[in-house]
């Protein structure tokens, strides 16, 4: 017979998460996990626009890091309406031989990089936080 946790333990472990990284700048954006499938993705945001990507499937994983700018531009038209621009600058991709690694990598990066002017945490808090839900 197979147990599986409260669904009242697992929120209160995802709400832990989620308190921990805004208390240093961080909120989590997608947190996908097709157990089926052997692949996982999540994106993690900082309000200054850095941003965390990591996939995981059987061939291996990545940790991508992002910086999205906001620019002011015009539309193409005869009469040009002003619009705000985002881009995405690509900063550096970790290549993982396996999940595992991946998220060691994207807990001691965000554990690492807080939000300018919040306190740096152990990447071991991070990963405390995040195993129960993985």
């Amino acid at each position: 017979m197979e147990t599986q946790a409260p669904l009242g333990a697992i929120a209160r472990h995802q709400k832990n998460l989620v308190m921990l990284l805004e208390s240093i700048g961080w909120e989590i954006r997608e947190l996908k996990i097709d157990i089926a499938a052997q692949h996982a993705v999540v994106r993690l945001h900082r309000a200054d626009g850095r941003w965390l990507y990591v996939d995981y499937s059987p061939r291996g994983a990545v940790v991508e890091r992002w910086q999205r700018r906001s620019a002011d531009g015009r539309t193409n038209e005869r009469k040009p309406v002003p619009v705000n621009v985002l881009t995405d600058e690509f900063l550096g991709r970790i290549r993982c031989p396996e999940v595992r690694s991946a998220l060691r990598e994207m807990c001691n990066y965000v554990a690492l990089n807080p939000l300018p002017g919040l306190p740096q945490l152990q990447s071991s808090q991070i990963r405390k936080a995040l195993g129960p839900l993985i």
